[in-house]
């Protein structure tokens, strides 16, 4: 109130201008205010009451966050997010999920919730990635982000109010360590078995050879002794 006390004679006017702040949780659309005038000290003269309209404008904002923080998984994994209207107005929200590599998709259910100011819901999120073959476990980090609309607007267009958060996703190899090893074993030893079989053979074949040059051998001793 720029002068909350007027002095004013008989059939005088003056004016006093009214600042109305209003907190950003205030709920949005029309309200009815009053204001009471009264004469300070003086009981004899009624107050007097005057009425007047302020329109909240509508500011939406939401949060979310998302469980687990981490998962580890092969293929695919779920993660539930959690959103909450932290506006002044009711929204409809939905939620996108997107990754660094670009590789990852997820399935979004519901695609969307309806919320009123200070309302949760939530939303379950099957994200799925190309899993690796052997090797180390991938980490993947996704970023889950919450809008509305519920459908994320195309660029250039920006979404009315969002609100994001990270999660890890740890894909494991298809082929787990201890079976790399294993394997690369039975190679090993089957390797060592062709070559152990191959050096018998030639062994064998050699021996065969000298048998056959000592006969070969004798019986020319034996023509030549006759």
């Amino acid at each position: 109130i720029t002068a909350p006390v007027l002095q004013l004679f008989p059939e005088e006017r003056g004016s006093s201008v009214l600042y109305v702040s209003l907190p950003a949780s205030y709920p949005a659309g029309p309200h009815r205010l009053g204001v009471r005038i009264s004469e300070p000290g003086v009981t004899s003269v009624p107050d007097v009451v005057g009425e007047f309209d302020v329109v909240a404008p509508a500011m939406p904002a939401l949060e979310v966050t998302a469980d687990p923080s981490t998962s580890t998984g092969g293929s695919s994994t779920t993660f539930i997010a959690t959103l909450v209207n932290t506006g002044n107005t009711t929204i409809d929200a939905g939620v996108s999920v997107t990754d660094a590599e670009r590789v990852v998709t997820g399935e979004v259910s519901p695609e969307g919730v309806s919320l009123p100011p200070g309302a949760r819901g939530t939303v379950q999120l099957d994200v799925s990635g190309p899993r690796p073959w052997f090797g180390m476990p991938v980490i993947r980090t996704v970023e889950i982000t919450a809008h509305t609309p519920p459908e994320m607007p195309r660029l250039p267009d920006e979404p009315d109010a969002s609100s994001f958060t990270a999660v890890a996703f740890a894909q494991r190899p298809r082929l787990s360590r201890r079976a790399v090893s294993i394997a690369g074993l039975l190679i090993a030893v089957t390797v060592f078995a062709l070559v152990i079989n191959a050096s018998f053979a030639s062994v064998a074949d050699l021996s065969k050879a000298n048998e056959a040059l000592l006969k070969q051998s004798l019986g020319a001793d034996e023509v030549a002794g006759e």
